[in-house]
């Protein structure tokens, strides 16, 4: 009898009856809402994350957070289902699709034949189309949850293969392995002995994890879960990089964390500031990680003669439609609070809504909805409102309340919430309810530079503000002074503004004067800002974290006066984490690139070496050779072709001459193209040549 034999006959389910009841109700409220046939007519918006719609209605958020005790696929980012909707705005997708409605039309076809294949049981032939190459660990979660008998809820594929050698198979015959594959030879195994036939396939994935857990052994841990160690349980400690970048960051007030592309800067300075922020604010990292939208507030106009706000608290809602500056309505989202103004004759502010659903309704047709909140006493009216300084160049005020819905800045709202607030007392309890939804997210800023990133929008300046009738030129705060003041504000709370590429920028013009303030003991010193004439000074509690690619950029080449500034901290390539990956069985992953990185670090500088990441895919190392010949097609060779200015020489001794015709400098383009070849002599070039 086998150790797992033994553990069989001495597992409880009814010691994990919680559980499986939480599970088992997961499952059910997850098929209520959609079902195996609603995929006939399933739409992106139905499946994709990051969407304003309720989340319950969103296939994704049932995969990563609504069905989490029957198997977690949290953690990473939303990639790993493929496309979803980017909080900065657009639509994420795999790069191998063109745009997104190519990419939906492709993976909710591929969802289809999943499940075609899985009614026949036809599980082969899922790895012979080549169905788990993206995305596997939702496809492997949604085959469980419709098809619970022929599945075993992991989708680990490194935790797949753990179990499968302690129950006697070779490693080598698991290389190569789709996550399809191995689940399915897992469920067979399983079933082999005579002890698991009163088990379901639940109850066995417990028995196991019970039995011989993976997650305890570091020599087998998924790339995620060494990802998740960064941001650990209160109990564990943080890791030496995470505490590395606090050191800095208290020593020094800002840190740039540098390396070559693909080795995670912009994932780990994420997941540093949650752990960062949340250990500040006494929150866990799930607090942090579930936060709301930025508060936004919007000034939103009835006009009596039609209709009147005391309508909104007999009836309960309103439909608003399109009216004047309709730039704004597609900005509106749930939670968004609204400031109602009446019209002539009264002409002031009277009452305070909340949106419960942005912009909907037929083409055509389009509206917001809004719920009552607060009659207010004693509004502002139109006079009071034009004659002060700091709300007379407003949105609304600017326009004559001309329109329907306008925006209001943060400082501009939060003045005239105060003002309001003066007056009528019980609108603090609709401020601080606002202000504590926001909160946390107000303490992380994210931003990207660009070339054509400026002082305007970093400190402050002149921007271009469309009235509706043209165009006027306005003075606005940029990012960082809007941050320094609402930090100020708050002194017992920390400020992160997080500058992804930072190095594409020119910091010199983007930072003026304030690189002086940033140093530790120039902190609250005040400076007059040129354009505004305002004091400014940089608060104790503001906090920079840089990323920077050293490939475009390295540190040496930036300004003596910046660099004294801020702390650096390498990110290099990861290698251990492609250690035992294979290509189709014939390229070692963690060789190849250990080769190319020792060759590129001996002609370019260490600072240019390819990262782990280019080869990673849901969190682990991609296995599929045509995968990987189309990320070294579309991703590493451009690098590499960069690197070497037309040199093909020297690119020939990356990758080798039979790709590379140096004499007449071009590519083997029918080799180059062929996913089998490529990989070949990829492989035959690694093991030929090994570091020499």
């Amino acid at each position: 009898m086998t150790d797992f034999q033994e553990a069989l006959r001495q597992f409880d389910p009814e010691a994990h009856r919680e559980y499986f009841e939480t599970g088992k109700r997961e499952r059910e409220q997850m098929l209520e809402h959609f079902p195996l046939e609603r995929w006939q007519t399933m739409t992106l918006e139905d499946y994709a994350l990051g969407q304003s719609r309720n989340s319950e209605d969103v296939y994704c958020w049932w995969l990563e957070f609504g069905t989490k005790n029957i198997v977690n696929i949290g953690g990473a980012t939303a990639i790993k289902h493929m496309i979803f909707y980017h909080s900065d705005g657009y639509w994420k997708h795999l790069s191998a699709y063109p745009d997104k409605d190519t990419a939906w039309g492709a993976i909710h076809g591929e969802f289809m034949r999943i499940f075609e294949l899985a009614e026949g049981q036809n599980w082969e032939q899922m790895n012979e189309e080549y169905l788990f190459n993206r995305g596997s660990r939702t496809k492997l979660k949604s085959l469980y949850l419709y098809y619970p008998d022929h599945i075993i809820p992991i989708v680990a594929p490194q935790h797949m293969k753990h179990f499968l050698m302690l129950l006697g198979d070779d490693e080598s015959d698991l290389k190569g392995l789709s996550s399809i594959l191995l689940n399915r030879r897992l469920h067979r195994k399983l079933r082999a002995f005579p002890e698991a036939q009163q088990f379901s396939t639940g109850e066995l994935m417990r028995c196991l994890y019970e039995w011989n857990d993976p997650r305890e052994d570091d020599s087998i841990k998924t790339y995620s879960q060494k990802r998740q160690d960064d941001v650990p349980p209160d109990e564990q400690k943080p890791s030496s990089l995470f505490l590395s970048i606090a050191d800095a960051l208290e020593r020094k007030g800002q840190v740039i964390l540098h390396g070559p592309p693909g080795t995670g800067k912009t994932y780990h300075a994420l997941r540093f500031a949650e752990w960062w922020l949340a250990r500040s604010n006494g929150r866990t990292l799930n607090d942090l990680t579930a936060r709301q939208t930025p508060r936004r507030v919007w000034w939103v106009v009835a006009n009596p003669k039609q209709w009147h706000w005391d309508n909104l608290f007999t009836d309960g809602s309103v439909e608003y439609k399109y009216g004047r500056l309709k730039r704004n309505y597609p900005l509106v989202q749930p939670g968004d609070l609204v400031v109602g103004y009446l019209a002539a004759p009264d002409k002031r502010i009277y009452a305070l809504a909340r949106v419960t659903e942005g912009l909907h309704g037929k083409e055509g047709d389009p509206r917001i909805t809004l719920e009552p909140v607060h009659r207010v006493e004693k509004g502002l009216t139109y006079a009071e409102l034009t004659e002060d300084s700091t709300l007379n160049q407003s949105e609304p005020i600017y326009n004559r309340c001309q329109g329907t819905l306008f925006k209001l800045e943060e400082r501009e709202a939060d003045y005239l919430l105060s003002l309001l607030a003066e007056r009528d007392p019980k609108i603090e309890d609709y401020i601080d309810q606002s202000e504590t939804q926001a909160d946390t997210q107000n303490q992380l800023t994210l931003v990207t530079f660009h070339p054509s990133y400026s002082y305007e929008d970093f400190i402050e300046g002149f921007r271009p503000q469309d009235t509706g009738e043209g165009l006027r030129l306005r003075l606005a705060d940029g990012l960082f002074k809007t941050v320094c003041a609402t930090a100020r504000a708050n002194p017992e709370r920390k400020y992160l503004v997080l500058v992804d590429e930072i190095n594409r920028a020119n910091l010199a013009k983007v930072f003026g004067e304030i690189i002086t303030l940033l140093e530790r003991d120039k902190r609250g010193i005040p400076v007059v800002l040129p354009q505004s004439k305002e004091p400014f000074s940089v608060p104790n509690n503001v906090y920079m974290l840089g990323t920077m690619n050293t490939s475009d950029r390295s540190i040496r080449l930036m300004d003596a006066a910046l660099r004294r500034r801020f702390g650096f901290i390498e990110v290099m390539p990861e290698l251990d984490l492609l250690r035992g990956a294979q290509i189709d069985g014939v390229l070692d992953l963690y060789d190849f690139l250990n080769v190319l990185n020792i060759r590129i670090s001996r002609t370019q500088g260490r600072e240019k070496q390819i990262g782990h990441s280019f080869f990673l895919d849901d969190g682990e190392p991609i296995s599929d050779g045509s995968e990987f010949a189309r990320r070294f097609r579309q991703e590493v060779l451009p690098l590499l072709q960069e690197y070497c200015y037309d040199d093909y020489g020297e690119l020939a001794a990356y990758i080798g001459t039979e790709l590379i015709d140096v004499e007449n400098a071009v590519l083997h383009a029918d080799l180059l193209h062929d996913d089998e070849k490529l990989v070949s002599a990829l492989a035959e070039f690694t093991s030929a040549t090994g570091s020499a």
